[in-house]
């Protein structure tokens, strides 16, 4: 049985086939996609995470250091600050 060499890595340089390289592309474009995405998530589990902060009265967090972006999928903003009942 002939001995099987491990795959090489085919450096960008070395690409002789353009369906190569769109392959390469689609999979770098995938990969900052995902990771756009991921910062989405965390920007929106932040705002919510000040908002709730707020909400409790902690005022550790200022409300110019909270991301304008809406949380809910809707675009729906909803106030959560506390009203004094004097």
């Amino acid at each position: 049985m002939p001995r099987l060499e491990p795959p090489q890595r085919i450096l960008p340089e070395t690409y002789n086939d353009d369906a190569a390289k769109d392959a390469d592309e689609r999979r770098k474009k995938a990969q900052l996609r995902a990771i756009e995405a991921e910062r989405v998530a965390l920007e929106e589990k932040l705002a919510l995470n000040v908002r709730r902060t707020q909400a409790l009265g902690h005022g550790a967090v200022k409300p110019e250091q909270a991301p304008a972006r809406p949380f809910f999928k809707t675009g729906e903003v909803i106030d959560l600050t506390m009203e004094d009942d004097d």
